[in-house]
Parts: structure tokens; sequence; C-alpha cells
């Protein structure tokens, strides 16, 4: 158990570490709720997940970081999100990708990784792209480290044949 601060303590260093931490958690939430929701769903899952935070701050117990205890709580307000819009799937079921790239054409990365399988693309997105470490995203996954890392290595074969292809096509 943590020693309990001054409540004017815990306002001060909730407001910096949410400061920090919304970027990460808007990108994340985009990135589970894909390019056609991200817009809008994404700073709204972001806001909601701070405000849950600040009601539930007696709950952190301080054994992850402040960051991954925010975006795992992000996650499940993105997840909550798009089940009340009815649509909570892997969205790389539906995505429709090209058939060719055009030769030198600019390669979207951001496409690519939005085909990416929903384990795969979670666990890509927190280490390089919210530059989580390996604990603090299996903390938000809720998985092992070891899992994490087995995702991200999955994610970046599955990117580099995608890059390959595009670059012959």
């Amino acid at each position: 158990m943590r020693p309990r601060s001054q409540p004017a303590d815990d306002a001060h260093a909730f407001a910096i570490a949410a400061e920090s931490a919304y970027r990460p958690m808007v990108r994340y939430a985009a990135s589970l709720a894909g390019p056609d929701l991200a817009p809008y769903l994404a700073e709204d899952a972001a806001q909601e997940a701070l405000v849950k935070a600040w009601r539930y701050l007696d709950s952190f117990d301080g054994r992850g970081s402040l960051e991954g205890w925010l975006l795992r709580i992000c996650r499940h307000c993105t997840y909550d999100m798009l089940r009340r819009e009815g649509l909570h799937k892997d969205r790389s079921e539906r995505l429709e990708r090209p058939q060719t790239v055009r030769p030198h054409a600019a390669v979207d990365l951001e496409i690519l990784v939005d085909g990416l399988p929903l384990a795969e693309r979670e666990a890509f997105v927190l280490t390089q792209v919210v530059e989580l470490g390996y604990e603090d995203a299996a903390a938000v996954l809720d998985v092992p480290v070891g899992t994490v890392k087995s995702r991200v290595a999955r994610a970046r074969l599955q990117l580099s044949r995608e890059l390959r292809t595009a670059e012959v096509s």
C-alpha cells in the first residue's frame, strides 16, 4: 500500500501525469477505433478515461507506471464506446486493402498497422508508437511480458512482409 499524500499533492501529480499521457492515450484509442471513428471517438475515450482515473485515483496502487494505468483505463473506455456503437470487432477482418500499390507511391504505415490482428496491433502500438516499455504494455493488456514481446515480433514480421510486397508491386 502506498503512503497517502495530501489531496492537493494528488491533484497536482495527476494533472502532470494526465497532461503527458493524454496524446499517447488519444493515439492508442485511435489505433483501436480505426480511421473512420478515430477523429471523434479517440478524444472522447481519452477524456472519459481521465475522468474515471481521477474518480478512482485511490485504486492506483503504484505497482506499475501511472501512464500504463491510464492507458489501461483508456483501452476499456474505447472498447466500451465501440460496444455502445455496435462496432467492437477486430477491424483487421473488415479492412479492405488495396490490391496493388503504385510503384514509388508512399506506403501509409498507419493503414498497414490498422490491418494487423487486434492482439498484435495493440502490443505494437503500445510499445512502438506510445513507447511504453514491455512491462507496462503487459500490464495494460493484462498478459505476460513474453506475450507482448511475441505479439510485437509477429507484428513487425507482418509489417515487414507488407512493406516488401508494396515495394515489389
